[in-house]
């Protein structure tokens, strides 16, 4: 028998947890257990094993959800240094209300960037995008980890180090799948 999923309930059960952000792909919330300044997951509200399990049909969800954590993950706001959340939610919602953002899943600034270092390009401005690769998950349903860097713990650098075996940025996972490795 499998064991019912924790972010399935978070993604469809109304108030299951307090949502960042909410559409009708995808929802997004801190961190359990930030590891920066800011940790935040994005997840589909469908549910996907890992990313083991996804194919070049999943890209657009992939850039779907990657555009999500861009447009969430900001640096705090200057006048309030100790608060987390991002300021596009502070300014703009209700507590506990999501905010919506518009998306163009078109548009994949991607695949138009000429960067060779594109590790490199995943962490500019202080950010880092990325999963984790099996058996190195710890909740069996896909979810993107977007950190706003410094890590705040010894070790997270490690953990989260991209293209290493357990890790993979999300840039990277989408070339691999449109590549068909």
């Amino acid at each position: 028998m499998r064991r019912a999923c924790s972010f399935c309930a978070y993604a469809n059960v109304e108030g299951a947890r307090a949502l960042v952000y909410r559409d009708d792909k995808v929802v997004a919330f801190e961190s359990a257990n930030p590891r920066a300044i800011q940790h935040l997951l994005v997840i589909p509200k469908e549910h996907y094993g890992t990313v083991a399990g996804l194919s070049v049909d999943d890209v657009p969800l992939l850039r779907h959800m990657l555009q999500v954590g861009r447009a969430l993950l900001q640096p705090p706001d200057s006048r309030h240094p100790t608060t987390t959340l991002p300021r596009l939610l502070r300014d703009k919602t209700a507590p506990n209300q999501p905010h919506n953002i518009v998306c163009n899943d078109d548009d994949d600034d991607d695949d138009n960037n000429n960067n060779n270092n594109n590790e490199a390009a995943d962490a500019d401005a202080g950010r880092r995008f990325g999963f984790h690769r099996p058996p190195f998950h710890s909740v069996e349903h896909l979810h993107l980890h977007c950190f706003l860097l410094p890590f705040s713990h010894p070790f997270s650098h490690v953990r989260y180090l991209p293209s290493s075996p357990w890790f993979v940025s999300a840039r990277s996972l989408i070339r691999e799948l449109q590549a068909g490795t």
